[in-house]
Protein backbone atom coordinates (compact mmCIF):
# COMPACT_ATOMS: atom_id res chain seq x y z
CA UNK A 1 0.00 0.00 0.00
CA UNK A 2 2.86 2.38 0.79
CA UNK A 3 4.27 1.90 -2.71
CA UNK A 4 0.85 2.49 -4.26
CA UNK A 5 0.38 5.74 -2.32
CA UNK A 6 3.88 6.89 -3.27
CA UNK A 7 3.28 6.29 -7.00
CA UNK A 8 -0.11 8.02 -6.82
CA UNK A 9 1.47 10.97 -5.02
CA UNK A 10 4.01 11.27 -7.85
CA UNK A 11 1.13 11.42 -10.35
CA UNK A 12 -0.59 14.18 -8.41
CA UNK A 13 2.63 16.17 -8.04
CA UNK A 14 3.11 15.85 -11.79
CA UNK A 15 -0.27 17.51 -12.31
CA UNK A 16 0.67 20.38 -9.97
CA UNK A 17 4.06 20.77 -11.62
CA UNK A 18 2.39 21.07 -15.02
CA UNK A 19 0.49 24.11 -13.75
CA UNK A 20 3.66 25.82 -12.56
CA UNK A 21 6.80 23.94 -13.68
CA UNK A 22 9.80 24.00 -11.37
CA UNK A 23 12.05 24.87 -14.33
CA UNK A 24 9.83 27.73 -15.53
CA UNK A 25 12.05 30.34 -13.87
CA UNK A 26 9.37 31.37 -11.36
CA UNK A 27 10.06 31.66 -7.66
CA UNK A 28 8.35 29.38 -5.15
CA UNK A 29 5.89 32.10 -4.16
CA UNK A 30 5.08 32.86 -7.80
CA UNK A 31 4.47 29.19 -8.55
CA UNK A 32 2.25 28.87 -5.47
CA UNK A 33 0.30 31.98 -6.48
CA UNK A 34 -0.23 30.61 -9.99
CA UNK A 35 -1.50 27.27 -8.67
CA UNK A 36 -3.85 29.01 -6.23
CA UNK A 37 -5.17 31.24 -9.02
CA UNK A 38 -5.82 28.31 -11.34
CA UNK A 39 -7.49 26.37 -8.53
CA UNK A 40 -9.71 29.37 -7.76
CA UNK A 41 -10.85 29.63 -11.37
CA UNK A 42 -11.52 25.88 -11.48
CA UNK A 43 -13.61 26.11 -8.30
CA UNK A 44 -15.65 29.02 -9.70
CA UNK A 45 -16.33 27.13 -12.93
CA UNK A 46 -17.29 24.05 -10.91
CA UNK A 47 -19.73 26.11 -8.83
CA UNK A 48 -21.36 27.51 -11.98
CA UNK A 49 -21.72 23.98 -13.34
CA UNK A 50 -23.23 22.79 -10.07
CA UNK A 51 -25.66 25.72 -10.00
CA UNK A 52 -26.88 24.85 -13.49
CA UNK A 53 -27.45 21.21 -12.54
CA UNK A 54 -29.18 22.32 -9.35
CA UNK A 55 -31.65 24.42 -11.35
CA UNK A 56 -32.31 21.45 -13.63
CA UNK A 57 -32.96 19.26 -10.59
CA UNK A 58 -35.36 21.82 -9.12
CA UNK A 59 -37.30 21.88 -12.37
CA UNK A 60 -37.63 18.10 -12.37
CA UNK A 61 -38.68 18.11 -8.72
CA UNK A 62 -41.35 20.77 -9.28
CA UNK A 63 -43.08 18.64 -11.92
CA UNK A 64 -43.14 15.64 -9.58
CA UNK A 65 -40.06 13.80 -10.85
CA UNK A 66 -37.90 14.02 -7.72
CA UNK A 67 -37.85 10.22 -7.53
CA UNK A 68 -35.63 9.96 -10.61
CA UNK A 69 -32.98 12.37 -9.25
CA UNK A 70 -30.85 9.70 -7.46
CA UNK A 71 -30.63 7.47 -10.54
CA UNK A 72 -30.01 10.51 -12.74
CA UNK A 73 -27.25 11.67 -10.37
CA UNK A 74 -25.48 8.31 -10.60
CA UNK A 75 -25.82 8.34 -14.39
CA UNK A 76 -24.31 11.82 -14.65
CA UNK A 77 -21.46 10.81 -12.34
CA UNK A 78 -20.80 7.78 -14.49
CA UNK A 79 -20.85 9.78 -17.74
CA UNK A 80 -18.44 12.37 -16.32
CA UNK A 81 -15.96 9.60 -15.61
CA UNK A 82 -16.42 8.00 -19.02
CA UNK A 83 -15.85 11.17 -21.06
CA UNK A 84 -12.89 12.30 -18.98
CA UNK A 85 -11.16 8.92 -18.87
CA UNK A 86 -11.63 8.02 -22.52
CA UNK A 87 -9.82 11.21 -23.54
CA UNK A 88 -7.10 10.97 -20.89
CA UNK A 89 -6.18 7.29 -20.67
CA UNK A 90 -3.98 7.38 -23.76
CA UNK A 91 -0.90 9.14 -22.44
CA UNK A 92 -1.60 8.69 -18.75
CA UNK A 93 -1.98 4.92 -18.44
CA UNK A 94 -0.14 3.81 -21.58
CA UNK A 95 1.96 5.39 -24.28
CA UNK A 96 3.42 7.84 -21.76
CA UNK A 97 6.84 9.38 -22.11
CA UNK A 98 8.88 7.74 -19.34
CA UNK A 99 7.56 4.20 -19.68
CA UNK A 100 11.04 2.61 -19.56
CA UNK A 101 11.95 4.53 -16.41
CA UNK A 102 8.70 3.70 -14.63
CA UNK A 103 8.85 0.00 -15.48
CA UNK A 104 12.43 -0.21 -14.22
CA UNK A 105 11.29 0.73 -10.70
CA UNK A 106 11.30 -2.09 -8.11
CA UNK A 107 7.49 -2.30 -8.03
CA UNK A 108 5.06 -4.75 -9.54
CA UNK A 109 3.36 -4.10 -12.86
CA UNK A 110 -0.02 -4.33 -11.15
CA UNK A 111 0.98 -1.54 -8.78
CA UNK A 112 2.05 0.73 -11.66
CA UNK A 113 -1.24 0.20 -13.50
CA UNK A 114 -3.29 0.62 -10.33
CA UNK A 115 -1.59 3.90 -9.39
CA UNK A 116 -2.19 5.37 -12.84
CA UNK A 117 -5.80 4.17 -12.89
CA UNK A 118 -6.21 5.73 -9.43
CA UNK A 119 -5.15 9.08 -10.87
CA UNK A 120 -7.77 8.82 -13.61
CA UNK A 121 -10.41 7.71 -11.13
CA UNK A 122 -9.52 10.54 -8.77
CA UNK A 123 -10.14 13.09 -11.51
CA UNK A 124 -13.34 11.31 -12.51
CA UNK A 125 -14.44 11.28 -8.86
CA UNK A 126 -14.02 15.07 -8.64
CA UNK A 127 -16.18 15.52 -11.75
CA UNK A 128 -18.73 13.03 -10.43
CA UNK A 129 -18.98 14.90 -7.13
CA UNK A 130 -19.65 18.16 -8.99
CA UNK A 131 -22.34 16.50 -11.10
CA UNK A 132 -24.07 14.47 -8.36
CA UNK A 133 -24.00 16.77 -5.33
CA UNK A 134 -26.53 19.37 -6.61
CA UNK A 135 -29.03 16.68 -7.56
CA UNK A 136 -28.76 14.95 -4.20
CA UNK A 137 -29.12 18.26 -2.32
CA UNK A 138 -32.32 19.08 -4.20
CA UNK A 139 -33.61 15.55 -3.68
CA UNK A 140 -33.09 15.53 0.09
CA UNK A 141 -34.62 19.00 0.41
CA UNK A 142 -37.72 17.88 -1.47
CA UNK A 143 -38.11 14.32 -0.18
CA UNK A 144 -37.89 13.19 3.48
CA UNK A 145 -35.22 10.47 3.68
CA UNK A 146 -33.75 8.03 6.16
CA UNK A 147 -30.19 7.88 7.43
CA UNK A 148 -29.58 4.85 5.21
CA UNK A 149 -30.63 6.80 2.12
CA UNK A 150 -28.25 9.64 2.96
CA UNK A 151 -25.38 7.21 3.60
CA UNK A 152 -26.13 5.39 0.35
CA UNK A 153 -26.08 8.70 -1.52
CA UNK A 154 -22.68 9.65 -0.07
CA UNK A 155 -21.19 6.26 -0.89
CA UNK A 156 -22.69 6.32 -4.39
CA UNK A 157 -20.69 9.47 -5.16
CA UNK A 158 -17.54 7.44 -4.52
CA UNK A 159 -18.70 4.26 -6.25
CA UNK A 160 -20.52 5.75 -9.27
CA UNK A 161 -17.45 6.61 -11.40
CA UNK A 162 -15.48 3.43 -10.59
CA UNK A 163 -16.99 0.91 -13.03
CA UNK A 164 -17.61 3.37 -15.92
CA UNK A 165 -14.10 4.80 -15.54
CA UNK A 166 -12.59 1.32 -15.54
CA UNK A 167 -14.64 0.34 -18.61
CA UNK A 168 -13.70 3.57 -20.41
CA UNK A 169 -10.05 2.91 -19.60
CA UNK A 170 -10.38 -0.62 -20.93
CA UNK A 171 -12.12 0.67 -24.09
CA UNK A 172 -9.32 3.19 -24.67
CA UNK A 173 -6.84 0.39 -24.04
CA UNK A 174 -8.54 -1.80 -26.67
CA UNK A 175 -8.73 1.02 -29.24
CA UNK A 176 -5.08 1.86 -28.68
CA UNK A 177 -4.18 -1.83 -29.09
CA UNK A 178 -5.92 -1.92 -32.48
CA UNK A 179 -4.66 1.51 -33.53
CA UNK A 180 -1.07 0.51 -32.83
CA UNK A 181 -1.24 -1.73 -35.92
CA UNK A 182 -1.99 1.16 -38.29
CA UNK A 183 0.32 3.87 -39.52
CA UNK A 184 -2.26 6.70 -39.52
CA UNK A 185 -4.21 5.52 -36.48
CA UNK A 186 -3.91 8.89 -34.71
CA UNK A 187 -5.55 10.72 -37.61
CA UNK A 188 -8.41 8.20 -37.77
CA UNK A 189 -8.84 8.45 -34.00
CA UNK A 190 -9.07 12.26 -34.24
CA UNK A 191 -11.61 12.17 -37.09
CA UNK A 192 -13.87 9.69 -35.29
CA UNK A 193 -13.59 11.73 -32.11
CA UNK A 194 -14.64 14.90 -33.93
CA UNK A 195 -17.63 13.09 -35.42
CA UNK A 196 -18.64 11.91 -31.95
CA UNK A 197 -18.34 15.43 -30.53
CA UNK A 198 -20.49 16.88 -33.32
CA UNK A 199 -23.07 14.14 -32.85
CA UNK A 200 -23.26 14.88 -29.12
CA UNK A 201 -23.59 18.64 -29.63
CA UNK A 202 -26.15 18.13 -32.39
CA UNK A 203 -28.26 15.84 -30.21
CA UNK A 204 -28.21 18.37 -27.37
CA UNK A 205 -29.25 21.14 -29.75
CA UNK A 206 -32.08 19.11 -31.28
CA UNK A 207 -33.46 18.33 -27.83
CA UNK A 208 -33.18 21.98 -26.75
CA UNK A 209 -34.78 23.26 -29.95
CA UNK A 210 -37.67 20.81 -29.71
CA UNK A 211 -38.33 21.91 -26.12
CA UNK A 212 -38.14 25.59 -27.05
CA UNK A 213 -40.79 25.13 -29.74
CA UNK A 214 -43.37 24.37 -27.02
CA UNK A 215 -45.45 26.63 -24.86
CA UNK A 216 -44.89 26.68 -21.10
CA UNK A 217 -47.67 24.12 -20.48
CA UNK A 218 -46.42 21.89 -23.26
CA UNK A 219 -42.87 22.20 -21.96
CA UNK A 220 -43.92 21.02 -18.50
CA UNK A 221 -45.76 18.07 -19.99
CA UNK A 222 -42.69 17.33 -22.15
CA UNK A 223 -40.46 17.42 -19.07
CA UNK A 224 -42.75 14.93 -17.34
CA UNK A 225 -42.67 12.64 -20.37
CA UNK A 226 -38.91 13.01 -20.74
CA UNK A 227 -38.52 12.22 -17.05
CA UNK A 228 -40.57 9.06 -17.32
CA UNK A 229 -38.70 8.03 -20.44
CA UNK A 230 -35.39 8.80 -18.74
CA UNK A 231 -36.35 6.67 -15.74
CA UNK A 232 -37.03 3.64 -17.92
CA UNK A 233 -34.00 4.33 -20.12
CA UNK A 234 -31.65 4.40 -17.14
CA UNK A 235 -33.03 1.10 -15.88
CA UNK A 236 -32.58 -0.47 -19.32
CA UNK A 237 -29.29 1.07 -20.43
CA UNK A 238 -27.38 1.13 -17.13
CA UNK A 239 -29.10 -0.99 -14.45
CA UNK A 240 -26.50 -0.20 -11.72
CA UNK A 241 -27.67 3.44 -11.76
CA UNK A 242 -31.24 2.23 -11.18
CA UNK A 243 -29.98 0.02 -8.33
CA UNK A 244 -28.28 2.98 -6.67
CA UNK A 245 -31.38 5.09 -7.26
CA UNK A 246 -33.55 2.44 -5.58
CA UNK A 247 -31.17 2.33 -2.60
CA UNK A 248 -31.41 6.10 -2.11
CA UNK A 249 -35.07 6.59 -2.98
CA UNK A 250 -36.54 3.48 -1.37
CA UNK A 251 -33.87 2.49 1.16
CA UNK A 252 -33.12 -0.89 -0.42
CA UNK A 253 -29.96 -2.50 1.06
CA UNK A 254 -30.03 -5.29 -1.53
CA UNK A 255 -30.04 -2.82 -4.43
CA UNK A 256 -27.12 -0.92 -2.92
CA UNK A 257 -25.18 -4.12 -2.35
CA UNK A 258 -25.62 -5.06 -6.01
CA UNK A 259 -24.44 -1.60 -7.06
CA UNK A 260 -21.36 -1.77 -4.82
CA UNK A 261 -20.41 -5.28 -5.94
CA UNK A 262 -20.76 -4.30 -9.59
CA UNK A 263 -18.67 -1.13 -9.20
CA UNK A 264 -15.83 -2.77 -7.32
CA UNK A 265 -15.91 -6.04 -9.30
CA UNK A 266 -15.76 -4.42 -12.75
CA UNK A 267 -12.92 -2.13 -11.63
CA UNK A 268 -10.90 -5.05 -10.31
CA UNK A 269 -11.53 -7.15 -13.42
CA UNK A 270 -10.45 -4.38 -15.81
CA UNK A 271 -7.34 -3.73 -13.73
CA UNK A 272 -6.35 -7.38 -13.83
CA UNK A 273 -6.87 -7.77 -17.58
CA UNK A 274 -4.93 -4.59 -18.41
CA UNK A 275 -2.01 -5.29 -16.11
CA UNK A 276 -1.54 -8.72 -17.71
CA UNK A 277 -1.28 -7.20 -21.22
CA UNK A 278 0.30 -3.90 -20.17
CA UNK A 279 3.86 -4.64 -21.22
CA UNK A 280 2.78 -6.10 -24.57
CA UNK A 281 0.74 -3.02 -25.48
CA UNK A 282 3.51 -0.56 -24.66
CA UNK A 283 6.00 -2.71 -26.58
CA UNK A 284 3.68 -2.53 -29.60
CA UNK A 285 3.44 1.25 -29.29
CA UNK A 286 7.22 1.53 -29.09
CA UNK A 287 7.61 -0.72 -32.15
CA UNK A 288 5.21 1.46 -34.12
CA UNK A 289 7.28 4.54 -33.27
CA UNK A 290 10.42 2.81 -34.48
CA UNK A 291 8.72 1.71 -37.70
CA UNK A 292 7.49 5.25 -38.33
CA UNK A 293 10.99 6.62 -37.84
CA UNK A 294 12.51 4.00 -40.10
CA UNK A 295 9.93 4.71 -42.78
CA UNK A 296 10.79 8.41 -42.60
CA UNK A 297 14.49 7.68 -43.06
CA UNK A 298 13.79 5.38 -46.02
CA UNK A 299 11.64 8.06 -47.61
CA UNK A 300 14.45 10.59 -47.34
CA UNK A 301 17.03 8.17 -48.75
CA UNK A 302 14.91 7.11 -51.70
CA UNK A 303 13.81 10.60 -52.64
CA UNK A 304 16.87 11.08 -54.83
CA UNK A 305 17.36 14.09 -57.01
CA UNK A 306 13.60 14.49 -57.37
CA UNK A 307 13.44 15.70 -53.80
CA UNK A 308 14.80 19.09 -54.85
CA UNK A 309 11.63 19.69 -56.82
CA UNK A 310 9.59 19.40 -53.61
CA UNK A 311 11.89 21.33 -51.30
CA UNK A 312 9.93 23.81 -49.16
CA UNK A 313 11.07 27.07 -47.66
CA UNK A 314 12.03 26.81 -43.97
CA UNK A 315 8.81 28.62 -43.02
CA UNK A 316 6.51 26.13 -44.76
CA UNK A 317 8.60 23.16 -43.68
CA UNK A 318 8.07 24.19 -40.04
CA UNK A 319 4.34 24.73 -40.65
CA UNK A 320 4.02 21.19 -42.06
CA UNK A 321 6.01 19.82 -39.14
CA UNK A 322 3.70 21.59 -36.67
CA UNK A 323 0.61 20.18 -38.38
CA UNK A 324 2.05 16.66 -38.24
CA UNK A 325 2.79 17.12 -34.55
CA UNK A 326 -0.77 18.27 -33.95
CA UNK A 327 -2.32 15.31 -35.76
CA UNK A 328 0.14 12.87 -34.19
CA UNK A 329 -1.01 13.60 -30.61
CA UNK A 330 -4.76 12.85 -30.24
CA UNK A 331 -5.12 14.94 -27.07
CA UNK A 332 -3.48 17.89 -28.82
CA UNK A 333 -5.78 17.52 -31.83
CA UNK A 334 -8.97 17.13 -29.79
CA UNK A 335 -8.29 20.32 -27.86
CA UNK A 336 -7.14 22.48 -30.75
CA UNK A 337 -9.12 21.33 -33.81
CA UNK A 338 -12.62 21.50 -32.40
CA UNK A 339 -12.75 25.28 -32.89
CA UNK A 340 -12.49 24.97 -36.67
CA UNK A 341 -15.37 22.49 -36.70
CA UNK A 342 -17.55 24.66 -34.46
CA UNK A 343 -16.81 27.80 -36.49
CA UNK A 344 -18.12 26.25 -39.69
CA UNK A 345 -20.83 24.27 -37.89
CA UNK A 346 -22.20 27.45 -36.28
CA UNK A 347 -22.53 29.13 -39.67
CA UNK A 348 -24.17 26.08 -41.24
CA UNK A 349 -26.64 25.88 -38.34
CA UNK A 350 -27.73 29.50 -38.73
CA UNK A 351 -27.89 29.20 -42.52
CA UNK A 352 -30.10 26.12 -42.34
CA UNK A 353 -32.47 27.26 -39.57
CA UNK A 354 -32.34 31.05 -39.86
CA UNK A 355 -31.28 33.29 -36.99
CA UNK A 356 -34.60 35.08 -36.71
CA UNK A 357 -36.63 31.88 -36.87
CA UNK A 358 -34.35 30.21 -34.35
CA UNK A 359 -34.71 33.03 -31.83
CA UNK A 360 -38.46 33.36 -32.34
CA UNK A 361 -38.99 29.64 -31.81
CA UNK A 362 -38.41 29.59 -28.06
CA UNK A 363 -36.63 31.09 -25.08
CA UNK A 364 -33.24 32.73 -24.83
CA UNK A 365 -31.75 32.62 -21.35
CA UNK A 366 -35.21 32.24 -19.87
CA UNK A 367 -36.69 35.27 -21.67
CA UNK A 368 -39.68 34.66 -23.94
CA UNK A 369 -39.17 36.34 -27.32
CA UNK A 370 -42.01 36.74 -29.75
CA UNK A 371 -41.63 37.19 -33.49
CA UNK A 372 -42.16 40.96 -33.23
CA UNK A 373 -39.56 41.33 -30.48
CA UNK A 374 -37.01 39.32 -32.41
CA UNK A 375 -37.63 41.40 -35.55
CA UNK A 376 -37.14 44.61 -33.55
CA UNK A 377 -33.87 43.39 -32.00
CA UNK A 378 -32.54 41.57 -35.05
CA UNK A 379 -29.94 44.20 -35.93
CA UNK A 380 -28.66 44.32 -32.35
CA UNK A 381 -28.51 40.53 -32.08
CA UNK A 382 -26.48 40.31 -35.32
CA UNK A 383 -23.76 42.33 -33.58
CA UNK A 384 -23.20 39.34 -31.28
CA UNK A 385 -22.39 36.93 -34.13
CA UNK A 386 -18.78 38.16 -34.64
CA UNK A 387 -18.09 37.55 -30.96
CA UNK A 388 -19.44 34.01 -31.17
CA UNK A 389 -16.96 33.36 -33.98
CA UNK A 390 -14.25 35.03 -31.90
CA UNK A 391 -15.06 32.63 -29.06
CA UNK A 392 -14.68 29.71 -31.49
CA UNK A 393 -11.26 31.12 -32.38
CA UNK A 394 -10.19 30.82 -28.74
CA UNK A 395 -10.42 27.04 -29.09
CA UNK A 396 -8.07 26.98 -32.11
CA UNK A 397 -5.00 27.30 -29.92
CA UNK A 398 -2.48 24.79 -31.25
CA UNK A 399 0.08 27.60 -31.60
CA UNK A 400 -0.06 28.56 -27.92
CA UNK A 401 1.88 25.60 -26.42
CA UNK A 402 3.89 25.00 -29.61
CA UNK A 403 7.22 25.76 -27.92
CA UNK A 404 6.56 23.65 -24.82
CA UNK A 405 5.21 20.76 -26.88
CA UNK A 406 8.70 20.32 -28.33
CA UNK A 407 9.68 18.88 -24.95
CA UNK A 408 13.15 17.40 -24.70
CA UNK A 409 13.59 17.75 -28.46
CA UNK A 410 13.48 21.53 -28.15
CA UNK A 411 17.24 21.73 -28.76
CA UNK A 412 16.52 20.90 -32.41
CA UNK A 413 14.26 23.94 -32.64
CA UNK A 414 16.76 26.13 -30.82
CA UNK A 415 19.67 25.14 -33.08
CA UNK A 416 17.77 25.24 -36.39
CA UNK A 417 19.43 27.63 -38.91
CA UNK A 418 16.38 29.91 -39.09
CA UNK A 419 15.53 33.19 -37.40
CA UNK A 420 13.32 33.41 -34.34
CA UNK A 421 10.76 35.32 -36.41
CA UNK A 422 10.56 32.49 -38.93
CA UNK A 423 10.27 29.83 -36.24
CA UNK A 424 7.59 31.60 -34.17
CA UNK A 425 5.82 32.88 -37.27
CA UNK A 426 5.48 29.35 -38.61
CA UNK A 427 4.16 28.16 -35.27
CA UNK A 428 1.58 30.96 -35.29
CA UNK A 429 0.64 30.19 -38.90
CA UNK A 430 -0.05 26.60 -37.89
CA UNK A 431 -3.35 27.75 -36.36
CA UNK A 432 -3.81 31.18 -37.95
CA UNK A 433 -4.08 29.90 -41.53
CA UNK A 434 -6.71 27.19 -40.91
CA UNK A 435 -8.72 29.48 -38.64
CA UNK A 436 -8.64 32.29 -41.20
CA UNK A 437 -9.88 29.82 -43.81
CA UNK A 438 -12.61 28.50 -41.50
CA UNK A 439 -13.65 32.02 -40.52
CA UNK A 440 -13.79 33.16 -44.15
CA UNK A 441 -15.91 30.15 -45.09
CA UNK A 442 -18.24 30.72 -42.12
CA UNK A 443 -18.64 34.42 -42.94
CA UNK A 444 -19.34 33.55 -46.58
CA UNK A 445 -22.00 31.04 -45.55
CA UNK A 446 -23.69 33.60 -43.29
CA UNK A 447 -23.57 36.24 -46.02
CA UNK A 448 -24.84 33.94 -48.77
CA UNK A 449 -27.73 32.73 -46.59
CA UNK A 450 -28.76 36.29 -45.72
CA UNK A 451 -28.04 35.97 -42.00
CA UNK A 452 -25.65 38.93 -42.09
CA UNK A 453 -25.14 41.94 -44.34
CA UNK A 454 -21.85 42.58 -46.16
CA UNK A 455 -20.92 44.92 -43.29
CA UNK A 456 -21.78 42.18 -40.79
CA UNK A 457 -19.62 39.69 -42.70
CA UNK A 458 -16.72 42.15 -42.55
CA UNK A 459 -17.24 42.52 -38.80
CA UNK A 460 -17.20 38.72 -38.42
CA UNK A 461 -13.83 38.60 -40.18
CA UNK A 462 -12.26 41.48 -38.26
CA UNK A 463 -13.61 40.71 -34.78
CA UNK A 464 -13.24 36.93 -35.11
CA UNK A 465 -9.67 36.99 -36.38
CA UNK A 466 -8.68 39.92 -34.16
CA UNK A 467 -9.82 38.09 -31.03
CA UNK A 468 -8.01 34.95 -32.14
CA UNK A 469 -4.76 36.73 -33.05
CA UNK A 470 -4.56 38.84 -29.91
CA UNK A 471 -5.07 36.09 -27.37
CA UNK A 472 -3.17 33.36 -29.20
CA UNK A 473 -0.18 35.71 -29.34
CA UNK A 474 -0.60 36.50 -25.63
CA UNK A 475 -0.56 32.78 -24.88
CA UNK A 476 2.46 32.21 -27.14
CA UNK A 477 4.35 35.00 -25.39
CA UNK A 478 3.77 33.34 -22.02
CA UNK A 479 4.89 30.00 -23.47
CA UNK A 480 8.05 31.46 -25.03
CA UNK A 481 8.97 33.27 -21.82
CA UNK A 482 8.30 30.30 -19.49
CA UNK A 483 8.31 27.07 -21.55
CA UNK A 484 7.67 23.74 -19.88
CA UNK A 485 10.07 21.39 -21.66
CA UNK A 486 10.18 18.73 -18.95
CA UNK A 487 6.59 17.51 -19.25
CA UNK A 488 5.87 13.81 -18.90
CA UNK A 489 2.38 13.85 -20.42
CA UNK A 490 1.45 16.20 -23.31
CA UNK A 491 -1.70 17.12 -21.41
CA UNK A 492 0.54 18.99 -18.98
CA UNK A 493 1.12 21.73 -21.57
CA UNK A 494 -1.97 21.26 -23.75
CA UNK A 495 -4.58 21.52 -21.00
CA UNK A 496 -3.06 22.63 -17.74
CA UNK A 497 -0.27 25.00 -18.73
CA UNK A 498 -0.32 28.72 -17.93
CA UNK A 499 -0.07 29.72 -21.64
CA UNK A 500 -3.31 27.92 -22.54
CA UNK A 501 -5.10 29.21 -19.46
CA UNK A 502 -3.93 32.77 -20.17
CA UNK A 503 -5.20 32.56 -23.73
CA UNK A 504 -8.57 30.93 -23.09
CA UNK A 505 -9.58 32.60 -19.83
CA UNK A 506 -8.31 36.04 -20.87
CA UNK A 507 -9.98 35.69 -24.25
CA UNK A 508 -13.24 34.56 -22.68
CA UNK A 509 -13.39 37.65 -20.47
CA UNK A 510 -12.46 39.79 -23.49
CA UNK A 511 -15.27 38.33 -25.63
CA UNK A 512 -17.94 38.56 -22.93
CA UNK A 513 -16.98 42.09 -21.83
CA UNK A 514 -16.63 43.74 -25.24
CA UNK A 515 -19.51 41.79 -26.78
CA UNK A 516 -21.79 42.98 -23.97
CA UNK A 517 -20.57 46.58 -24.22
CA UNK A 518 -21.17 46.73 -27.98
CA UNK A 519 -24.62 45.13 -27.68
CA UNK A 520 -25.70 47.55 -24.94
CA UNK A 521 -24.24 50.51 -26.84
CA UNK A 522 -26.27 49.56 -29.91
CA UNK A 523 -29.43 49.51 -27.79
CA UNK A 524 -28.73 52.93 -26.27
CA UNK A 525 -27.06 54.87 -29.09
CA UNK A 526 -28.27 52.99 -32.17
CA UNK A 527 -27.02 50.36 -34.60
CA UNK A 528 -24.61 52.73 -36.34
CA UNK A 529 -22.62 53.11 -33.13
CA UNK A 530 -22.63 49.35 -32.58
CA UNK A 531 -21.30 48.65 -36.09
CA UNK A 532 -18.66 51.37 -35.76
CA UNK A 533 -17.47 49.95 -32.43
CA UNK A 534 -17.32 46.43 -33.88
CA UNK A 535 -15.14 47.56 -36.77
CA UNK A 536 -12.88 49.60 -34.49
CA UNK A 537 -12.48 46.79 -31.96
CA UNK A 538 -11.74 44.30 -34.74
CA UNK A 539 -9.01 46.46 -36.28
CA UNK A 540 -7.52 47.36 -32.89
CA UNK A 541 -7.50 43.67 -31.86
CA UNK A 542 -5.58 42.71 -35.00
CA UNK A 543 -3.14 45.59 -34.41
CA UNK A 544 -2.63 44.58 -30.77
CA UNK A 545 -2.11 40.95 -31.74
CA UNK A 546 0.48 41.95 -34.31
CA UNK A 547 2.20 44.18 -31.77
CA UNK A 548 2.34 41.37 -29.18
CA UNK A 549 3.88 39.05 -31.77
CA UNK A 550 6.52 41.57 -32.82
CA UNK A 551 7.38 42.30 -29.19
CA UNK A 552 7.67 38.57 -28.53
CA UNK A 553 10.11 38.22 -31.41
CA UNK A 554 12.05 41.37 -30.44
CA UNK A 555 12.51 40.24 -26.85
CA UNK A 556 13.48 36.70 -27.93
CA UNK A 557 16.53 37.12 -30.18
CA UNK A 558 17.14 33.38 -30.03
CA UNK A 559 15.33 30.40 -28.57
CA UNK A 560 17.84 29.43 -25.88
CA UNK A 561 16.78 26.09 -24.42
Amino acid sequence: MRTFLLLTRVQMLSVLNSLAPVKSGLSHNQRTLRIVGIATVAVLLGLLFMAYLGLMAVRLALVGLARILPALAVTLGALAGVVFTFLKANGTLFGFKDYDLVMSLPVSRRMVVASRMATLMGMALALAACAMTPLYIVYFLMVPSSAFSIAAAVLSVILAPLAPTALATFASYAITWVAARFRHASLAYVVLGMVAILAFVGACFVFSASANNMSTTDAIEAVEQVGLTLESSIAGAYPPAAWAGAAVAYGSPLAFAGFAVFSLGVSGLCLEIMQRRYAALNATLAARSRRSGAHGHRTKRTSGAGAHAHTKTPFWAIVVKEIRTLLGIPTYAFNCLVGYVFTIGFAVLLASMGLQELLASGTVNGVELGAEQVAALMGNIQLILPWVLGFCGLTCTSSVPSVSIEGRSAWLMATAPVSTRTMLGAKLANSAIPFAASLTLASGILLASGQVTPLGALECLLVGFGTFLLWVCVGMRVDVKHPNLTWINPQDVIKRGAPMLSCILGGLVYVLALGTVIFVASLIFGLAVGHALSLIVGVVSIALGTFVFHRMVATTPSLHI
